[in-house]
């Protein structure tokens, strides 16, 4: 499950994407969740990683690798650093949420890994409401978009 935060530059909006791929590489649901105020770009790529584990659950998945872009997220997730500010509280729900899957594992992946579920982000900042694409019929053009950002780097 690819996942990913964005920001309008004023701050006082921000949006996260969720996408998940089988073991095929295959899209099997994807998400966009305007979420509003965050205090930084750290609650929100929080945000983004407990939407992932949440859609996953919703999905019914098991087994899940999260794949964020976000470094020292990751690193608190994974220390299990909640503390007492917005991004505490946010990976205290993590953790929690986390207890429900069979397996599930936080990692780092870089921003060349996350293209796609970033533009699903920054398209969430334009949404009224959250966007999930769970059909097959849905989620074509997001694997043409997919396949379309895949093929150049394996050509």
């Amino acid at each position: 499950m690819n996942v990913d935060a964005a920001r309008e530059k004023d701050g006082l909006r921000s949006a996260v994407g969720c996408v998940a791929r089988n073991s095929n590489g295959r899209l099997t649901i994807a998400s966009a969740v305007p979420v509003g105020l965050l205090s930084s770009v750290e609650s929100a790529e929080s945000y983004a990683i407990r939407e992932g584990i949440k859609l996953a659950i919703e999905a019914g998945l098991e087994h899940v690798t999260i794949a964020s872009d976000s470094k020292g997220v990751v690193a608190k997730i994974n220390a299990q650093d909640s503390g007492l500010n917005e991004d505490g509280s946010i990976i205290g729900e993590i953790q929690m949420l986390r207890e429900k899957l069979r397996y599930c594992k936080v990692s780092y992946y870089s921003r060349n890994c996350n293209n796609v579920v970033h533009s699903i982000a920054k398209f969430s900042l334009t949404c009224s409401v959250p966007h999930i694409w769970n059909d097959s019929n849905e989620l074509r053009w997001l694997q043409e978009a997919v396949m379309a950002y895949l093929l150049p780097a394996v050509a």
